[in-house]
């Protein structure tokens, strides 16, 4: 078994002094993901997801959908073709690469100690997340959605530029311990070995929870 170095998404935490409110003045969790090498395109499908999820706040208890926030993804809308994982490969769809997002907010909900109500992996590798951290979302059949379990409202607050896509979860009161992300990634069989096809990874994700810098 080998453990992922990415621990806690070390990943590029974004500063937490920049776009917080004054009723929100707890930084709970946040990560972003590298956007270089991306189609105008494609970023432009991130940068319209991002800005219908940037700045949406949750109340006790209530649940977030990325398909209800973020809406279909049509031309109509303003998505644009680009390359999307579609049964292992890469097509152009219209709205390809918002997964990323989805992927990127799901770390962030994650290091933020909120209840994840649903959530599906990719089935093939992708490359811009540590493997086994990544969200995938497809409209009508799968949806991320988390709760927000915290002890105040929460605030999401999401930022694009041509390089990154980020997302800070803000709250109203402090999480309690500190959060980390931690992978183990082992070997798995062929299960066609006849097929000449190449083993599988299996992956576990954990949430680390510290307290006083002791793990519990």
């Amino acid at each position: 078994i080998l453990r992922c170095p990415f621990l806690v998404l070390a990943l590029l935490i974004v500063s937490s002094s920049e776009g917080a409110e004054s009723a929100f003045p707890n930084l709970l969790g946040s990560c972003s993901s590298p956007l270089r090498g991306s189609s105008p395109a494609r970023i432009q499908n991130v940068r319209l997801a991002v800005e219908k999820i940037s700045g949406r706040i949750l109340n006790p208890s209530q649940a977030f959908s990325f398909n209800k926030t973020v809406g279909k993804r049509t031309l109509e809308a303003g998505f644009l073709y680009a390359p999307a994982i579609i049964n292992s490969s890469l097509k152009d769809v219209v709205g390809g690469g918002i997964c990323q997002v989805s992927s990127t907010i799901f770390n962030a909900v994650l290091l933020s100690d909120l209840e994840i109500l649903e959530r599906y992996r990719h089935h093939t590798p992708i490359n811009y997340l540590p493997l086994g951290m990544d969200a995938t979302i497809s409209w009508g059949t799968k949806d991320f959605r988390f709760r927000n379990t915290s002890a105040g409202r929460i605030r999401i607050v999401g930022r694009v530029s041509d390089e990154t896509v980020a997302f800070e979860i803000y709250g109203e009161k402090p999480l309690q311990d500190e959060l980390r992300l931690e992978t183990e990634i082992a070997e798995s069989p062929s299960l066609l070995p006849d097929d000449k096809s190449e083993p599988g990874l299996e992956i576990e994700l954990y949430l680390l929870r510290l307290r006083g810098g002791k793990l519990i």
